[in-house]
């Protein structure tokens, strides 16, 4: 995620604007929301092999990132 995207991010879910919180908070927030990024590990299905190469099936990717806790966007 770019860190456009996390400005958008924390003010959708704050309320307020990132520009309006001080130095030290953008940094705080910053560094818990890149560790909760590499902290999120998903291990995907084994790939299938087929005439074109190794293939995941979309129900075995979709299975695989919801038993993380997370949503899929169909």
């Amino acid at each position: 995620m770019s860190e456009s995207k996390m400005h958008q991010s924390f003010e959708a879910f704050y309320g307020f604007k990132w520009m309006s919180v001080s130095d030290t908070a953008q940094q705080a927030w910053a560094a818990a929301w890149q560790a909760s990024r590499e902290a999120l590990v998903i291990e995907l299905p084994k790939a299938w092999q087929t005439n074109v190469g190794g293939m995941l099936t979309p129900n075995g990717v979709r299975f695989a990132i919801e038993s993380a806790g997370l949503k899929v966007k169909s």
